[in-house]
């Protein structure tokens, strides 16, 4: 089940169990191994997958990892990551031929969706529609790939930690929102010597303090409050 309006220009993004379900998920994996064999070649691949931290994504994530490795491809997961860190995936581990964020980004907590990347680049606009495609055709491969899981975040740390080197005495407070981000943002500043203040780092996909939408100056105000209150040269959202 799923509605053709959430292939979008550079994601696939919906409201879940309304607009696109689990089943959707599955063949969204079988369509990106087709996708994968007609423009990387036949093979065999292995690709990443992340999630945020919304309430469908466990659910999500289980169902295309199912239709991915009926297809015959393999599945690293990373677990529940930032899209960045699903990003830097492509660019560090080498038998990968792309990846698939789980996330709904800014939207409300009934929204998820797709960010989908090939190679080391995320596709969109017509790619993404050929994805529709695909799904629409009926053309589907069969094998059996395997699932691993992999720790990421040593890596992603050791990476920053070379370019920024050690930082001291910068005040900054961040708002994490309850998103993905508190899954590594305090090891990620303490990496490089700062000690920020962060709020609502827990990720819970409920949003229990503000909308996960920094863009909105009502999200903020927590933020604002806590900058003054501390001193800091910035807050990040």
């Amino acid at each position: 089940m799923y509605q053709p309006v959430i292939f979008r220009e550079y994601d696939i993004r919906g409201v879940y169990n309304e607009q696109f379900d689990d089943a959707f998920a599955e063949e969204l994996g079988r369509s990106y191994a087709v996708y994968l064999s007609e423009r990387v070649g036949k093979g065999p691949h292995t690709i990443s997958l992340g999630y945020d931290a919304r309430l469908s994504s466990p659910a999500i994530i289980k169902a295309l990892a199912k239709g991915l490795t009926e297809s015959g491809v393999s599945v690293i997961h990373l677990g529940l990551v930032t899209t960045p860190v699903c990003y830097f995936s492509t660019f560090t581990l080498p038998e990968v031929s792309g990846a698939i964020m789980v996330t709904g980004s800014h939207n409300p907590p009934d929204y998820n969706g797709f960010k989908v990347s090939v190679g080391k680049t995320t596709i969109f606009g017509d790619d993404i529609q050929e994805l529709r495609r695909i799904m629409e055709s009926g053309r589907r491969l069969s094998g059996k790939g395997t699932e691993r899981s992999h720790d990421i975040f040593p890596a992603y740390l050791a990476r920053y930690r070379e370019e920024f080197g050690t930082l001291k005495n910068v005040k900054v407070v961040l708002d994490c929102g309850n998103g993905a981000a508190g899954s590594i943002v305090r090891r990620l500043f303490k990496e490089v010597g700062l000690e920020p203040t962060i709020l609502f780092e827990k990720p819970d996909g409920t949003f229990p303090n503000h909308h996960p939408d920094p863009t909105v100056e009502k999200n903020l105000v927590a933020l604002r409050d806590a900058v003054l209150k501390e001193g800091a040269i910035c807050g990040i959202g």
